[in-house]
């Protein structure tokens, strides 16, 4: 080969290698999008609180996504974390978010794959993601002794763990808002007490942190801040073990709920219970109390939409002849948390139905030969088990059945009539408990 042949080969050469390399490099069917490799469930939602006697109770909604992929969400579980504070303090979520303060777990069942049904085989039990879940925690002397938190001593070794430690930079939220309970903001990093409504601080980020939250003065009136404070939160775990969103707070005041009410008695009315009791005395200066009823058998849902400030209550469904039990509890609200007694001592009663139906109404009659039509208005209790006819032979006299069983019809033919006589009519109503009404008005009529 000449140089001149190759000095063209080496020319040519360096395009072909190109397109050789550029070929082989796109060759090969793309693939779908790696998920990460590290997701961690969003933060639970619609959480609220209460206190009932020495009983707190959660509820809140599971999440459905995951806070930093898509696919289906990885929860195996959520944990319930709690820590009572001096007046005033919104402790660090490294202070919080530890193995130390679990107060409690709900393992939580994965959702079925794309397209795939669950086994009916052996039911899950457990809530899966978008369920609605309580959680209920007693309290104890020892638990409601506030913790010392020193904002100059760092605990570094609560920071990324697996099963209780404080979120990583990535599940942490961006904003922790008040809670539902007018829960004041939690730092995520430097442990700061709580300043006052007119400063406002911020703190310096923990090493490593990329999405340090801001410390917020506490949101409650400042009348609330002598109170020490259980504070909660809620976040998933993965199945990992990896630590998701922090859920909003919220915070208990430690306060002793109210006197249970006592003397609880019940009237039967034909249409309601009437409920009434005597309120316990309320402290001085306290907040005003207003009060719950639950039925004794399933005191989770109190009977009354909203809770009533008089102590009576009229339950409307009533159930003649069958035993009903109830209670009541008074309830203070501070923080805007409802604190609720102890139950009363519990009221049976089986309603008796002694109320009659009301009498007929609208009686009114033809004569047409040989016989007399009677007809009415029908009664409308749901009770009614018909109509019994009355008679007199001759205007004046007393008043006889026609017909010795009660009929279901709103009329009556009389055929056992002679021409020429004048008859009076009743009609009374009868219940199925053998409650009997007054007599409708008396109508006189002549058969022809």
């Amino acid at each position: 080969m000449t140089s001149f042949e190759r000095d063209q080969s080496r020319r040519l050469g360096i395009p072909v290698l190109l397109i050789v390399t550029l070929t082989a490099s796109g060759c090969g069917k793309k693939g779908d999008p790696l998920a990460p490799l590290r997701l961690v469930p969003s933060a639970v939602t619609e959480i609220s609180v209460r206190q009932v006697g020495n009983e707190v109770q959660l509820k809140f909604v599971l999440p459905t996504t995951n806070l930093n992929g898509p696919g289906r969400i990885d929860l195996d579980r959520v944990e319930i974390y709690a820590m009572t504070v001096a007046p005033g303090v919104a402790p660090p979520n490294r202070d919080l978010l530890t193995k130390g303060h679990v107060v409690g777990a709900i393992s939580v069942k994965p959702p079925p794959p794309p397209g795939e049904q669950p086994e009916d085989a052996e039911p899950d039990k457990r809530p899966g993601p978008g369920d609605h879940v309580s959680f209920a925690e007693k309290l104890t002397p020892e638990k409601l002794k506030p913790e010392a938190i020193n904002p100059a001593t760092e605990d570094r070794g609560s920071r990324g763990g697996a099963r209780g430690s404080s979120p990583s930079p990535a599940t942490e939220p961006p904003d922790q808002k008040p809670g539902a309970a007018g829960t004041p903001q939690t730092p995520a990093s430097k442990p700061e007490v709580q300043t006052p409504k007119s400063e406002t601080q911020t703190p310096k980020p923990e090493p490593g942190a990329t999405n340090p939250q801001p410390a917020v003065a506490n949101p409650e009136p400042q009348a609330t801040a002598n109170y020490p404070t259980r504070v909660y939160s809620v976040r998933g775990i993965s199945k990992g073990g990896r630590p998701g969103q922090t859920s909003t707070r919220v915070v208990v005041p430690v306060v002793p709920p109210p006197a249970p009410p006592t003397g609880l008695d019940a009237r039967v009315g034909e249409r309601a219970l009437t409920l009434a009791w005597t309120p316990p005395v309320a402290e001085p200066g306290g907040p005003a109390l207003a009060f719950n009823v639950y039925r004794a058998a399933s005191d989770s849902s109190p009977l009354n939409a909203s809770p009533v400030t008089a102590p009576t209550f009229d339950y409307p469904s009533v159930e003649f002849e069958k035993e009903q039990c109830f209670v009541v509890r008074a309830i203070a609200t501070v923080q805007n948390v409802s604190l609720e007694s102890e139950a009363s001592a519990t009221k049976c009663i089986t309603p008796h139905d002694t109320f009659p139906p009301a009498p007929p109404k609208g009686l009114s009659a033809v004569s047409p030969p040989g016989s007399i039509q009677l007809t009415w208005d029908a009664n409308t209790e749901a009770d009614l088990a018909g109509y019994r006819v009355l008679r007199a032979d001759a205007p004046g006299e007393t008043l006889r059945p026609l017909t010795p069983e009660p009929i279901h019809d709103a009329s009556f033919n009389d055929q056992n009539v002679k021409p020429g006589v004048s008859y009076e009519y009743a009609v009374i109503a009868i219940d199925r408990n053998g409650n009997a009404s007054a007599p409708s008005q008396r109508l006189a009529v002549t058969a022809r």
